[in-house]
């Protein structure tokens, strides 16, 4: 018989907690301890997402309730946080004093440098020895360390957002291995995200008659959080300083992201050696789809997927590369990745309830 682990979800009933909800309802290994919420709590599950009536008919508990919070190992094996930032750091060090796994969908454990986390985010942190045992969750490129950890230690994982992750998935082979071909101070991320990336609040600018039949820019000029999140992954693989701009756009769509993402290069190299490069780096990834020549990544092609499609152009002229991702924000690019995170904290096979 399978072993059963025990989860719960604070902040279960956003669009990233809701998502993941669904999988963890349908994962074969999992059960659901608790969800709570900010907004819904006293109310079932099924009652605000009605899709999940008789999957999910859990009543969500207050995101602050102490019952949940004082589970112990023996009543819970893991917790995510789909909460937003700032809620994670306050509960985590308490979890893990008990030996129970995190995984935190929010920035709080993204920065080894809480400096810099304090000066993108603005929350002040006591827990700099908790901080320090935080795994980035980039299941393609930590997938080993994280494995490794699991075996001998209360796991905190760091799961990326939706622009990093689409970012890093389009990059990373290039600074990997050919930081020494390319300028470090030119690449461009333009990032354009659905309105669920925005998460699920009333606000006037994210109202429908607002941003429909539109699209536009904002957090221009490297003001934008995900900045220093992606220049700190990529210097660390690099060996390098390097600084970029990012650009994130709001478009009219419920699901998806794609990102566009521009290095220059110094010395010669091909397309096909670029291809090449991609296609060893990512033989053995499931979830990583490299589309042949001339085809071009689709949002609509990664919805209710963990996928992410990519493709690579150079163009020899300026020594140019090109590379587009498109992945779902909500999953890939959250829920998707936590539950890879979470199958690797447990031994699951990694793509357990992501098929």
């Amino acid at each position: 018989m399978a072993k059963i682990y025990k989860v719960g979800i604070l902040g279960s009933t956003g669009y990233t907690g809701a998502t993941l909800t669904g999988l963890l309802a349908k994962h074969p290994n999992i059960e659901i301890v608790f969800l709570a919420s900010q907004q819904y709590a006293g109310q079932k599950f099924s009652t605000i997402y009605s899709e999940y009536r008789g999957l999910v008919d859990i009543e969500c508990s207050n995101i602050d309730d102490e019952a949940i919070l004082n589970l112990n190992k023996d009543e819970i094996d893991l917790v995510f946080f789909a909460t937003p930032n700032g809620i994670a750091h306050k509960h985590v060090p308490g979890l893990i004093a008990k030996s129970i796994h995190c995984i935190d969908l929010s920035a709080d454990y993204r920065f080894k440098d809480l400096d810099l986390y304090t000066k993108w985010y603005g929350f002040k942190r006591q827990d700099q020895a908790t901080n320090a045992q935080a795994i980035y969750g980039l299941v393609e490129y930590n997938r080993e360390a994280i494995k490794k950890a699991a075996k001998s230690q209360t796991m905190i994982i760091g799961n990326p957002g939706c622009y990093t992750t689409s970012s890093i998935l389009a990059l990373a082979p290039i600074l990997e291995a050919m930081a020494d071909s390319i300028d470090t101070k030119s690449i461009i991320v333009d990032g354009k995200s659905a309105i669920s990336g925005a998460g699920r609040k009333a606000a006037t600018n994210l109202l429908f008659s607002e941003i429909n039949e539109s699209c536009s820019p904002y957090k221009l000029a490297n003001q934008h959080r995900h900045g220093p999140e992606l220049e700190t992954f990529f210097s660390e693989i690099s060996g390098k300083e390097i600084q970029l701009s990012f650009s994130p756009h709001l478009v009219p769509m419920s699901v998806g992201l794609l990102t566009t993402c521009y290095i220059q290069f110094t010395k010669e190299t091909t397309e096909a050696d670029l291809r090449k490069l991609y296609e060893t780096r990512y033989a053995a990834e499931q979830f990583i789809k490299l589309l042949e020549p001339e085809l071009y990544p689709q949002t609509k092609w990664a919805v209710g997927t963990n996928q992410a499609f990519i493709q690579i152009n150079y163009d020899p002229r300026l020594k140019r590369a090109t590379i587009t991702c498109a992945i779902d924000n909500l999953m890939k690019g959250a829920a998707g990745q936590a539950l890879q995170n979470m199958n690797l904290v447990f031994g699951l096979k990694e793509n357990i309830g992501l098929n």
